[in-house]
């Protein structure tokens, strides 16, 4: 098996980027070198790399903040792929027939991001996180539900040194809680956040498999908790059902992680 080569400084820029992403207000190159584990030094030579092509601004103050190029580029990816017609067509459908927020989730490189998002019809809704968005796992179906397919090393790793933030006091607090909600999302065939990320919010999520039974992607949809518990049994039927006629773009996001 052929080793991929990996290019440390750029990685190292990249995670930069995601720590960036954290907060609008941006960090001190301090709390960036401390949060990245890398030396002052270090984190100021790829800061300024960063600043000349405009990934990131520095104001007055000092502080760092994502730069104009970082709306450049989702913008284009979210454009560019053929895969988003695809999606779209699905995530209308389920849109339409639940009336409620649909967030389609993608694993890309061992990474689960938000790929696209359909607000909810109704007056009062929830918004849901944004395009590109990705983090809180432990608190979120739509990662959840991917997740739980992965082998007990997949899920180790990817939790190593993971901060369990609380959000209400259904949040699964640790590793064994989360490993806990796998098993439940296995045997039932889709997950359901009931207020775990937010008070009054439900979920319910089901994950997209590839020929070899592996999730890679999952469809959401996220709403009050009083029409979830009105609608409950009916929604999930359609999200399980959009997540089952995905065999469509199966082939374009097995590409797209094997390359």
């Amino acid at each position: 098996m052929t080793t991929l080569t990996r290019i440390s400084s750029l990685q190292r820029a990249l995670s930069i980027l995601d720590f960036l992403a954290t907060s609008p207000k941006g960090y001190g190159v301090k709390e960036i070198a401390y949060s990245k584990n890398m030396n002052i030094s270090t984190c100021y030579h790829i800061l300024n790399t960063l600043l000349d092509e405009e990934y990131v601004l520095k104001n007055s103050e000092g502080v760092y903040i994502l730069g104009p190029k970082i709306p450049y580029l989702n913008h284009t990816f979210q454009k560019s792929s053929a895969l988003e017609n695809i999606i779209l067509k699905h995530m209308n459908k389920l849109n339409e027939e639940s009336g409620e927020t649909t967030v389609f989730v993608r694993l890309n490189h061992r990474k689960l991001l938000v790929h696209s998002i359909l607000e909810s019809r109704h007056d009062l809704h929830v918004s849901a996180l944004h395009e590109g968005y990705s983090g809180n796992e432990h608190a979120r179906a739509s990662c959840q539900v991917i997740m739980a397919y992965w082998t007990d090393e997949e899920v180790n790793d990817h939790f190593k040194d993971y901060s369990f933030e609380q959000f209400t006091e259904k949040t699964p607090k640790n590793l064994e809680e989360l490993k806990l909600n796998f098993e439940v999302i296995r045997n039932q065939g889709y997950c359901l956040d009931e207020e775990e990320k937010s008070h009054g919010v439900c979920c319910i999520a089901a994950p997209v498999f590839n020929f070899n039974k592996k999730a890679i992607a999952s469809f959401s949809i996220v709403m009050p908790k009083e029409r979830y518990m009105k609608r409950k049994k009916e929604l999930i039927d359609m999200v399980r059902k959009t997540a089952e006629n995905g065999i469509a773009y199966i082939k374009y996001l097995e590409k797209e992680n094997t390359d």
